[in-house]
């Protein structure tokens, strides 16, 4: 296990076991919902800060493991980019819930939903580039029936968000006066991320069954932490948009906010693998 592996192991566990601690606290006293809303936006926005700059910085030593202009170095270009965007993303989507910002309220929730949605559209266009150079090796590749079932549950999760998103919306926006224009850009920004989210997991997944049927290893793991974030990312909204209405913000503190460290976690995680796989190569000659 390489040395920036074992640091976020670490952060990731010791975020963790702060989460279940604060759960802990928080379950047996009596808060507020204003606070438990305000509680639940500082964790997010704080696992944001710790755990993404590892995905940037992994994508970006990935990338440079490949020349420029390479289908290998565009798509890990664009994710070290694309964590950034969305590191921002979630900071000004979450942070509005815990510390009021008056007039900026609105723009900070508009792009909260536009900077993530602009690393998807990165992550989408760089693995489709990516995958075409898959298919010039000749391989016959081909779904297994396994990845089929969880894209149809994605792709069911995402009609499930659609139906549901004023409960997604009221999650994120809790007491928030954005005004009209405010909220119908917030809320169509909102809509375009949940279409969005079976590309993303779709076109990953692709890339780490190519990798498994090219010999599996480090590279298909890489490939599979971000399929497993595209994944994690549905599951995540998916949870709020079907129990945040009757839970409330506990179901935040309680389980959602873990699944989100997850996929923080395995997005960051993906490129750590790229990187480990080119130190093994390179150990071996």
């Amino acid at each position: 296990m390489s040395p920036p592996r074992r640091i976020l192991m670490a952060v990731l566990v010791a975020i963790a076991a702060a989460m279940i601690a604060t759960a802990a606290v928080v379950s047996a006293g009596s808060y507020d919902r204003a606070v438990l809303e305000a509680i639940g936006g500082y964790e997010i926005a704080i696992m944001a800060v710790l755990v993404l700059p590892f995905a940037s910085v992994s994508s970006h030593r990935a990338a440079l493991l490949f020349g420029p202009g390479d289908a290998g170095w565009l798509a890990w270009r664009m994710l070290s980019i694309g964590s950034v965007l969305l590191t921002i993303g979630q900071i000004t989507a979450y942070l509005p819930l815990a510390v009021p910002m008056g007039p900026a309220t609105p723009i900070l929730l508009l792009l909260g939903q536009l900077l993530p949605a602009t690393c998807r559209i990165m992550i989408i266009w760089s693995l489709w580039r990516m995958l075409g150079a898959y298919r010039e090796t000749g391989i016959d590749f081909h779904l297994k029936l396994a990845d089929k079932l969880l894209m149809g549950a994605v792709i069911a999760g995402t009609v499930v968000l659609i139906v549901r998103s004023e409960v997604v919306y009221d999650y994120w926006t809790p007491g928030t006066a954005v005004g009209l224009t405010g909220g119908l850009a917030a809320r169509g920004a909102q809509l375009f991320n949940f279409l969005l989210y079976p590309f993303v997991l779709f076109l990953s997944l692709a890339m780490a069954r190519f990798a498994l049927q090219m010999g599996g290893g480090l590279v298909a793991r890489a490939w599979g932490g971000v399929a497993a974030y595209g994944l994690l990312q549905v599951l995540h909204v998916v949870v709020i948009a079907t129990l945040y209405d009757t839970a409330g913000p506990m179901i935040s503190l309680a389980l959602d906010n873990f699944i989100v460290l997850a996929a923080f976690g395995s997005l960051a995680m993906g490129p750590i693998f790229q990187v480990e796989a080119a130190e093994v190569r390179r150990s071996s000659t």
